[in-house]
């Protein structure tokens, strides 16, 4: 049998085992309550992941941040703000508990960026306890957010006050793990939020721009049928009195012309050069106007034969002229065959036109394929340009030696509405008067108009 102090120790050993296994068994209850609410916070951070990539604005997704936080961890206050780079100050972007205080719109953070990143806990900086003092927190959880570019774009703060802590666990080092996670995922969310609304944004820019194109091509549209409904205007409402006039002028000068004196005569045909002139002027404004490519079918051109084309057509002025046209290596272009002509054909009789009576017009066409476009040149032996005339000969009526040569002044822009409406360019290149010129223009190997 066993003896009394034998029992008592018995006794006292089963109580401390009891007492162990009661303790051992609170501590598994806490491990236990500990990872329930690990998951329960990775239960969250799921459907946060998952239900803030189907919001569209910033507020929403402010505010479901601030929701989620409050319920993964169990705290009374909780404020959201995002960095503004340009102002270098955080934007308070939505709050939880705090009622009936006054928070600012933005505040400052002072303290290096990089030192920031490091805190978990408020408790660990009286450089943010002090940018933050208008919460009135005593403790809190604490995640800058941090980009993929390793910049900061915002701050979590989840934390109690003084009058919480009867309330409320203890905010300790274990909870900061959990809160880092949570705030790493948020910042990667708010990054591809904003990626996702600086998309969007260019999107809504690019389709008002596109509608301004749209209208502006709908206008010029309309501005373009305005204007050859006004050259029929033109035709028949100014041509017609003109009309009248020459005429008239025609009979004062056939039948009167004996009983007029000689300064009167002289005035009589000024009268008729100019009436000659205004009517060739409102013949080339009103092809001018009319000239529009949409209108000209596309068809594959052989420059060749089209220029073989051009010299049957004016072989009369061609032997007149003794004018000697070089080719080299022209290629096929796709294009309007009508408006192709008319520029070969503007640019060959220009030539000829500005080369003196004296000299054999040489010109010389040629072309070279350059970044995806037929770089083409006309070069001849006349009279050349004055210097810093090279862009104004393209322009509406504009005569060089308007005393000189004859002509409306219309030819070398037709040629330049012609290239730039098969997008490319046209521009002249002389060495100085009587050195000749040289017209270069491009035309892509796609035309722009297909």
């Amino acid at each position: 049998m066993l003896s009394y102090e034998q029992l008592e120790e018995l006794t006292h050993q089963l109580q401390d085992r009891v007492t162990q296994g009661i303790m051992t068994q609170q501590q598994l209850i806490t491990i236990r309550d500990e990872l329930d609410q690990e998951l329960n916070r990775y239960r969250l951070l799921q459907e946060f992941s998952q239900f803030s990539l189907s919001l569209d604005h910033l507020q929403t997704f402010a505010d479901t941040t601030v929701e989620f936080f409050v319920q993964a961890f169990e705290q009374p206050h909780c404020l959201f703000a995002i960095f503004d780079e340009t102002q270098q100050h955080f934007t308070t972007a939505s709050t939880f508990g705090f009622t009936g205080q006054q928070i600012p719109d933005f505040f400052i953070i002072r303290g290096k960026h990089e030192q920031l990143k490091n805190i978990k806990l408020l408790s660990q900086s009286s450089e943010l306890q002090s940018s933050i003092d208008f919460l009135n927190l005593q403790e809190a959880l604490i995640a800058f957010l941090v980009n993929p570019n390793q910049i900061i774009n915002g701050i979590i703060i989840c934390g109690q006050k003084n009058e919480d802590q009867r309330f409320y666990p203890s905010i300790t080092n274990k909870l900061t793990p959990s809160f880092a996670v949570m705030g790493i995922q948020t910042a990667y969310l708010l990054h591809n939020f904003n990626a996702t609304e600086r998309l969007r944004q260019e999107i809504r820019v690019r389709k008002r721009v596109e509608k301004m194109l749209e209208n502006k091509a709908a206008d010029l549209m309309r501005s373009n049928a305005d204007l050859e409904q006004f050259a029929y205007v033109v035709s028949h409402d100014l041509k017609a009195p003109l009309h009248n006039v020459k005429g008239y002028s025609k009979i004062l000068k056939e039948k009167y012309n004996t009983d007029l004196p000689d300064k009167a005569k002289s005035y009589l045909s000024i009268i008729l050069d100019e009436i000659n002139r205004f009517g060739d002027t409102i013949d080339a404004l009103l092809k001018y106007a009319r000239f529009n490519s949409s209108k000209a079918p596309l068809q594959h051109i052989d420059f060749q034969e089209l220029v073989e084309k051009i010299q049957r057509q004016i072989q009369l002025t061609l032997d007149q002229r003794s004018v000697i046209i070089k080719c080299s290596d022209l290629p096929t272009v796709h294009a309007s065959g009508l408006q192709m002509e008319q520029l070969v054909l503007n640019l060959i009789t220009n030539a000829i036109k500005f080369t003196p009576p004296e000299i054999a017009p040489v010109i010389h066409i040629s072309a070279t394929l350059k970044n995806e476009a037929f770089l083409f040149c006309v070069k001849d032996n006349g009279i050349g340009l004055p210097p810093g005339q090279e862009e104004t000969i393209f322009n509406l009526f504009n005569r060089l030696h308007k005393d000189v040569y004859e002509g409306s002044g219309i030819g070398l822009s037709i040629c330049k509405k012609i290239v730039q409406q098969h997008g490319g360019k046209i521009w002249a290149v002389s060495p100085g008067q009587n050195k000749g010129t040289s017209f270069y223009f491009t035309l892509p190997t796609h035309s722009s108009k297909e």
